[in-house]
């Protein structure tokens, strides 16, 4: 990883946070009613609050875990373009170290990103000087 330091690092540890404490606060102990609370009403809309309660924690914990897997892939799509960006620019470097083509890359242009550039012998001139 070149370009971007630890932003992937980063996002997978957010990730792997955002998986604990999903882990943690869905791993609570979510019981009913354990006594008698007198009225049979009471019991049931205890059972209820309860039921209604997880169908919550369940959507907002199936949509933690998709952020977090989107932050993984996030992580993964950086790895994957700065690799490719390297090699790109790899290859461009390469380009200029064997010199401009004739008619892209103004001479001086080229002098100034490689020092060491001179133009071929065969290289095109005209009375004023460089064709480009």
């Amino acid at each position: 990883m070149t370009g971007f330091g630890a932003v992937p690092e980063e996002l997978r540890a957010a990730a792997k946070k955002i998986g604990d404490t999903v882990g943690q606060a869905t791993d609570c102990g979510w019981n009913g009613p354990s006594g008698d609370y007198g009225h049979p009403g009471v019991a049931s809309s205890w059972d209820e609050f309860i039921r209604d309660l997880r169908k919550h924690v369940d959507f907002l914990k199936g949509k933690a875990e998709e952020f977090g897997t989107g932050l993984v892939d996030a992580a993964r799509v950086y790895v994957e373009t700065d690799t490719a960006s390297t090699a790109d620019f790899g290859k461009a470097g390469q380009g200029l170290d064997q010199g401009p083509p004739l008619g892209i890359m103004n001479p001086d242009v080229a002098r100034r990103l490689n020092p060491d550039w001179s133009p071929p012998r065969d290289f095109p001139s005209g009375p004023n000087g460089p064709v480009y």
